[in-house]
């Protein structure tokens, strides 16, 4: 049985695109965040990524905004909702003539090619919405490390010397601290609920 699919999922077993991949550098400060977005089409400045083709005329739409945009992807699935009310409504008994039934197979075919294209554009906006969430996860994971770092510090710094903390002698334990730590200063979890 399938499972449930969001609107946005689009093609799971997708390749991507065709062509020469686009190799760029890490970042060599952090190699866990992603660098800023470069457009190799219609960047002006970027004309040191050689050996970037792409087939006929490239039209500056949609997919090259990279801040992400949740209304916008409400209002695809709005229109892919009614698109595909449109599709079923296209049901043609065997009693109609060839040539009328030829008419609507080419009409719900268009429909549906119109439908595909909304969902890649839908699952582009999902994409970008959750990349940011993600983004703004590890920021605030990076934070609860951050603020968590000085307490594992001193307690690797103690056991080293031969003296184990007893439990009361610490305001709280390192895991206690942690869950204060997470329940204060996480607010979004993406990772593994998108």
């Amino acid at each position: 049985k399938k499972s449930k699919q969001y609107f946005w999922q689009y093609n799971v077993q997708a390749k991507g695109p065709k062509g020469t991949r686009l190799k760029l550098n890490v970042n060599e400060i952090d190699p866990h965040r992603p660098g800023n977005f470069e457009d190799p089409v219609f960047d002006a400045t970027s004309t040191s990524l050689v050996g970037i083709r792409h087939g006929g005329k490239a039209r500056k739409g949609d997919g090259n905004e990279v801040s992400p945009n949740p209304k916008k992807l409400f209002g695809i699935g709005k229109s892919l909702y009614r698109l595909n009310k449109q599709i079923n409504s296209f049901q043609m008994s065997s009693d109609v003539p060839a040539s009328i039934r030829n008419k609507s197979r080419k009409e719900k075919n268009k429909l549906a090619s119109r439908a595909c294209r909304l969902k890649k554009k839908a699952q582009h906006e999902a994409n970008k919405v959750k990349f940011t969430g993600l983004g703004s996860e590890q920021n605030e994971l990076l934070e609860v490390i951050r603020l968590l770092w000085p307490r594992l510090k001193e307690r690797a710094q103690l056991t080293a010397k031969g003296m184990v903390p007893s439990p009361g002698s610490m305001e709280q334990p390192l895991s206690g601290y942690l869950e204060t730590l997470l329940k204060t200063h996480r607010k979004t979890i993406i990772a593994g609920n998108t």
